[in-house]
């Protein structure tokens, strides 16, 4: 075989395995994410609270399993880096190995009803049922309609950790404050939105 067959034997080779491998790449697990796909009270997609770490390994394409600093910087946690093809997600898991929380830090994945990362203050002061508190490591805040969500604010107008705001006393906030994180961890009374 002369040197340039081998060198075009070992080329095509090569544009065979890359072919493969793309392709291989767009059939990875999909978690359920569309176009369309709806963050919600328990979930996006098939990433949901409650599922199992095994069903999601199955289902979505888990980029790193490891041990983080919980929110509050209190204990250990172990997490889920999960590749949802328009953003990554982590999912914490709890003591039985279930998903007990999705963390969303970006823009893409929004509620029906438009609640996202980035949210202005502003915009949450028209919803029903705002209401806020300083937690051990940031302001957290809900609104009547995502019982299952968790917003994490930029930053806050005052007060002391363990203090609530309602409404009124979020309207003299600063305006710059925004969303920079939900949380998802599920309905307490089963009602999801």
């Amino acid at each position: 075989m002369s040197a340039f067959s081998c060198r075009l034997l070992v080329a095509s080779l090569a544009f065979g395995f890359a072919f493969t491998n793309s392709i291989g790449a767009q059939v990875a697990p999909s978690c359920g994410i569309g176009p369309t796909t709806f963050l919600t009270d328990s979930g996006i997609g098939k990433l949901r609270v409650g599922v199992s770490r095994a069903e999601i390994t199955r289902l979505c394409r888990v980029i790193r399993d490891t041990m983080v600093v919980n929110d509050d910087y209190a204990e250990m946690e172990r997490v889920l880096v999960i590749d949802l093809g328009r953003d990554t997600v982590i999912a914490a898991l709890g003591v039985d190995t279930t998903i007990s929380r999705i963390d969303v830090a970006h823009s893409r994945f929004r509620t029906r009803d438009g609640l996202r990362v980035g949210t202005s203050l502003r915009s949450l002061l028209n919803r029903r049922g705002l209401l806020a508190g300083i937690g051990e490591a940031a302001v957290q805040a809900s609104v009547a309609a995502h019982c299952g969500l968790t917003l994490v604010l930029s930053g806050k107008g005052g007060g002391q950790q363990g203090e609530e705001f309602t409404r009124d006393q979020l309207t003299k906030w600063p305006r710059g404050i925004y969303v920079k994180r939900i949380l998802v961890h599920g309905c307490r009374s089963g009602n999801a939105g």
